[in-house]
């Protein structure tokens, strides 16, 4: 059974920007911008790069892949997952333990995302190598002829976001893709770092949760996120925002 809500891991820096930056029109138009980031850039060296090396595996050629890469544009991602409170995610992307966990609403996010060329919400596919080559020729991977980009392009816009190296399975991955262009650069001072990403601007309405971690300072935090919110959107009903607090006992 798919799930209700995904959730968002991040920083309390990166919690701290996403209400700073909410847009407040009025009371039936409120965004907030999330971001998404460059696949180069992200923690899995295998990202972006399974599904041409699996094509260059069954025979697509070099010049095949490079034009349809280029057509294109850049890929960008946005990471969710099915899990709340868990204790890996928190460590690996929440400031190990001291960030927050966003809980949105996923009907929402499929109803902005549908589409690969304005962002596609999909759910990961954890492959091997081998496992990938086996799914493509189940594709008709065989009937893509050179100087017909059209079904390459497809196939590209589709899926090489969604697989994922088996190695990550466990964190029960979804992911909002993007191709295209950076709206914009960040700086990671931990990994040294400038980060091209571009943005994503849902509706408040689709925040359900904000969990605070295991390592945060759970009730004046809960204070201050709530005033801060009601400073940005004095207008709109707050109480169907739930925060919480973590359940895992981190020290």
């Amino acid at each position: 059974m798919e799930p209700d809500i995904l959730y968002h891991y991040t920083s309390l820096d990166a919690l701290f920007s996403i209400i700073t930056n909410i847009d407040y029109e009025d009371e039936s138009n409120v965004s907030f911008t999330l971001r998404a980031t460059h696949a180069s850039f992200l923690n899995d060296l295998n990202e972006g790069r399974l599904l041409s090396e699996a094509l260059r595996k069954l025979g697509v050629s070099e010049v095949m892949l490079w034009s349809a890469e280029a057509i294109q544009g850049y890929p960008f991602v946005l990471s969710l997952s099915e899990l709340n409170d868990n204790l890996n995610m928190w460590r690996c992307y929440a400031d190990n333990g001291k960030g927050v966990s966003i809980g949105l609403d996923k009907s929402i996010l499929e109803e902005l995302h549908y589409n690969p060329n304005e962002g596609k919400l999909v759910k990961c596919d954890y492959v091997t190598k081998e496992k990938l080559i086996d799914k493509l020729k189940d594709k008709d991977i065989d009937k893509i002829q050179e100087n017909d980009f059209k079904p390459l392009d497809r196939l590209m816009r589709n899926d090489l976001l969604t697989y994922k190296d088996e190695s990550f399975h466990a964190e029960k991955e979804w992911r909002i893709s993007i191709f295209g262009i950076e709206s914009n650069y960040r700086i990671n001072n931990k990994e040294g770092l400038i980060i091209p990403y571009v943005e994503i601007r849902p509706p408040v309405a689709a925040i359900k949760t904000i969990t605070i971690g295991p390592k945060s300072d759970f009730e004046r935090n809960k204070f201050a996120i709530s005033r801060f919110l009601r400073s940005k959107i004095p207008s709109c009903d707050l109480s169907r925002i739930r925060i919480l607090k973590s359940s895992i006992p981190l020290t």
